[in-house]
C-alpha cells in the first residue's frame, strides 16, 4: 500500500500492561507523524478504547518519502512506544485509477471524427510515444523492495551452502540510526530467538536455526549509501549450509538513536537445495 498528500491516514492499535493484557494508559495515548525518521506537526486524532483508532491527514509529500506513525502512552507508571504503521509515499494511488479513467474517457468520447485530424492526431501521439523510449533517463519513484514486490514478491533467495550476498537499494534513509536488523523466520509468530537468522549490523549474526550462534562475524551487514539505504547482506557458506530448504519470511528494522522503530523493507526469503555439500 502506499500513501499521498492530503490523504486520510488511519488505523488501530492497542495498549498493553507488563503481562500482556489490555490496560487503559494512566497518560495518553498520544499520536505523533514522522516522515523520513522526523516529527512532523500534522495533528493526531486517537478515538476509542482498546482498540484505539488513529488518523492524520497527511502533509505534502514526495513519492519515495516514509511515513511513520508513533504512539506513546504510559501504562503502570511506565512510559511506552512504539511505531504502529508505515508506508511509503508515491504521487497517485491505485485507488485514483477509477478517476484517471473517467478523465481518459471524457477525453476520447470528443475525438475527432474527421479521417484528416485523426490522422493529424495519430501522428502526435506517436511523437509522444517516441519521445517517451527515446527519453535518456528515467527515475523509479518506488523503492527496490517495492519493484521487486511487483515483479517478483521481494523475494531473496539463498542457495544453500553457497555464500548469500544480498544487495538491497533504496530502502529509507538509515541515518541516526543505532540498531539495523535483519531477522529470516519460517513463521511470523516466532520469536526473534526461533528465528532461522537474526543478523544486528553491530552485534553480527546472533541466531541460526532458532539457537544462539556465537561466531557472529559469519554474518555481516555493510552499509554503502546512508542517506539513501543501499545495504548489502552477507552471510558465510558455513552458515548457509546447515539451513532448511524452506520459504520464509524476512524484514530488515531499524532503531534510531531517538527510539523510533521502522521496519525499511519485507519479503519472502527462499533456501533452495544445493547438490555439492562440500563447503571447504
Amino acid at each position: 500500500m502506499t500513501v499521498k498528500t492530503g490523504q486520510a491516514w488511519a488505523g488501530t492499535f492497542v495498549t498493553l500492561d507488563a503481562t500482556g493484557a489490555l490496560a487503559t494508559p494512566s497518560v495518553g495515548p498520544a499520536g505523533a507523524l514522522y516522515v523520513d525518521g522526523v516529527a512532523n506537526a500534522a495533528a493526531v486524532t486517537i478515538t476509542g478504547a482498546n482498540p484505539y483508532k488513529w488518523s492524520v491527514t497527511l502533509p505534502a509529500l514526495t513519492a519515495g518519502q516514509r511515513v511513520e506513525m508513533y504512539i506513546t502512552a504510559t501504562i503502570s507508571t511506565i512510559a511506552t512506544a512504539a511505531v504502529v504503521a508505515g508506508e511509503q509515499a508515491d504521487t497517485s494511488l491505485a485507488s485514483d485509477v477509477g478517476t484517471i479513467a473517467t478523465a481518459i474517457q471524457a477525453k476520447t468520447d470528443n475525438l475527432p471524427s474527421d479521417p484528416a485530424d485523426q490522422s493529424l492526431l495519430k501522428a502526435e501521439v506517436d511523437a509522444v510515444a517516441a519521445d517517451v523510449w527515446g527519453y535518456a533517463s528515467r527515475t523509479l519513484t518506488q523503492t527496490a523492495a517495492q519493484v521487486a514486490a511487483v515483479l517478483a514478491g521481494s523475494t531473496i533467495t539463498c542457495q544453500r551452502g553457497d555464500t548469500l550476498t544480498a544487495a538491497l537499494t533504496n530502502i529509507g534513509a538509515l541515518t541516526g540510526y543505532s540498531k539495523l536488523w535483519f531477522t529470516v523466520k519460517e513463521n511470523k509468530a516466532h520469536t526473534d530467538a526461533q528465528a532461522i537468522l537474526l543478523l544486528e549490523k553491530t552485534a553480527g549474526l546472533t541466531v541460526v536455526n532458532g539457537a544462539v550462534y556465537t561466531t557472529t562475524t559469519d554474518g555481516s551487514i555493510t552499509i554503502s549509501d546512508e542517506a539513501t539505504g543501499d545495504i548489502t547482506i552477507t552471510i558465510k557458506p558455513a552458515v548457509t549450509d546447515d539451513l532448511p530448504v524452506m520459504t520464509g519470511y524476512y524484514d530488515i528494522q531499524m532503531l534510531t538513536s531517538g527510539g523510533v522503530v521502522s521496519t525499511l523493507t519485507a519479503g519472502t526469503f527462499t533456501v533452495t537445495a544445493d547438490v555439492t555439500r562440500a563447503v571447504a
